[in-house]
């Protein structure tokens, strides 16, 4: 049968009726779009492996995506409750999934069959994030709690904490290893980021000058600097070379409008993705304004997450895939600078 989403348009729910269509956005262009969730998109990711995405869903589903075919090929529905987050291992030979119903659950890829269950929050689990060698992950929870797990020890199918960081005083919203896996950041609703130790396990330093609950946070790929975004409309930028977390860089993106995620451009680290409730920005740290460079979806819907996805080591190659509130998941042409951004149909994209 089909479902009505929150738009009022009808998304099919067999697999093997999801497709690519195209969506005319006011103001914009014709834009790819997959139509299949029917509850908003809380997450996704994308690998380059298999040139799948993944999108997680409060529809209690995650889907994978073939962006070649421009069709759904696989779903995953281990949870009883919505999925919030999405982790790839460093062999991208593994997803990991954080639960609303307290649990994460590991699935080998790409056939999509679940491999173990990481059992150990008291709460809905809103985060996770693999350490760049994969043997660690990290995840985050509404118990304001964060928990370290050994997945080279999943005996059983059952995965059980290694470490567990407490100080958040309100629920843990993203997390993020640097390129060493030797420190870890925590974002929380308690409106601080907070930078922690993986060797030690002990907390290095507290940073609080955000005015509302953290929403994301985000090491650079060459770790020069640290990210954050929050509901108080800031963007916020650290140089993450310095224990004190000092702050290098403060953007204002919407000041009545929370910001829910932010991306950086895989191959210019200057170059940030900002989804904030009714738009996705995409923003240049060099330029002196701070302003937007681009905005797409302007007041057509409340977006939730947005990523760069990079097709291997093509520096052309290369696409902004973003999900909404109504579980429709938009395909955007933004490689290599935004200075080429535009938007193509999904197909044209794919090398050959």
């Amino acid at each position: 049968g089909d479902d009505t989403d929150r738009s009022g348009q009808t998304t099919a729910r067999g697999m093997g009726s999801a497709r690519a269509v195209e969506n005319q956005i006011p103001g914009n262009k014709k834009v790819p779009r997959f139509t299949h969730h029917f509850r908003a998109i809380t997450d996704l990711v994308y690998i380059p492996l298999y040139n799948f995405v993944i999108t997680a869903s409060k529809d209690c589903t995650a889907k994978v995506w073939d962006l070649k075919r421009n069709q759904l090929v696989n779903q995953m529905k281990g949870a009883t409750k919505p999925f919030n987050s999405l982790a790839v291992r460093n062999s991208q030979q593994y997803l990991l999934t954080a639960c609303d119903d307290h649990n994460l659950l590991l699935w080998g890829m790409p056939g999509g069959n679940e491999e173990a269950m990481l059992v150990g929050h008291d709460r809905s689990v809103l985060s996770c994030s693999f350490s760049p060698n994969g043997n660690l992950a990290a995840s985050g929870s509404k118990d304001c709690e964060v928990r370290i797990w050994n997945m080279e020890d999943l005996e059983g199918g059952v995965c059980r904490t290694m470490h567990q960081y407490q100080g958040h005083t309100a629920p843990v919203t993203s997390i993020a290893y640097d390129n060493s896996g030797d420190f870890l950041l925590t974002a929380s609703r308690d409106y601080t980021v907070r930078l922690w130790s993986t060797e030690s396990t002990t907390l290095m330093t507290i940073f609080n000058q955000h005015e509302g609950p953290v929403s994301s946070v985000k090491y650079s790929h060459d770790n020069s600097y640290i990210v954050s975004t929050s509901h108080d409309g800031y963007i916020r930028l650290f140089d993450s070379r310095v224990t004190n977390l000092s702050t290098m860089l403060t953007l204002p993106v919407a000041q009545t409008l929370p910001i829910n995620t932010v991306d950086i451009h895989p191959t210019d680290i200057n170059e940030l993705l900002i989804t904030s409730e009714d738009s996705v920005q995409l923003y240049d740290i060099r330029k002196p304004t701070h302003a937007a460079e681009e905005a797409y979806f302007d007041g057509h819907a409340s977006m939730t997450c947005a990523k760069y996805c990079r097709f291997g080591n093509d520096q052309d190659g290369g696409v902004i895939i973003c999900g909404d509130s109504g579980g429709r998941v938009y395909v955007l042409d933004a490689m290599p600078t935004l200075d080429t951004c535009k938007r193509m149909p999904l197909g044209s994209l794919m090398k050959k």
